[in-house]
């Protein structure tokens, strides 16, 4: 939206799950959610003939994505650099993929 003003009449929802239930609930509806909330209740559009799938996000042709990080200030604690290995593991990329997401690598 570019900063835009958003209308008196938008429903503005602080998360994900809140967006897709607002939208699922909605037959006039439009919102934006992460990929991994995208199920049976709501539709993802197709943009510019490309279908929105875990594939086409990973290989840059599905043209609305974002990335998210894992920061930390400074070098991480032992607990966090556990969770960090943890999730960028076969087993966590795995968890991450089941879930909807896309996995993230080093």
């Amino acid at each position: 939206m570019k900063k835009g003003s958003t209308a008196n009449t938008a429903n503005v929802v602080p998360s994900n799950g809140a967006m897709k239930v607002a939208v699922a609930q909605d037959k006039n509806a439009i919102g934006y959610a992460g990929i991994g909330h995208v199920d049976a209740t709501v539709k993802a559009m197709v943009l510019d003939g490309v279908a929105p799938t875990q594939e086409n996000a990973m290989n840059g042709s599905y043209s609305v994505v974002r990335k998210l990080y894992m920061n930390t200030k400074g070098e991480p604690s032992k607990l966090v650099r556990t969770f960090i290995d943890y999730i960028l593991s076969p087993e966590g990329a795995e968890i991450t993929r089941k879930h909807g997401y896309i996995p993230i690598s080093r």
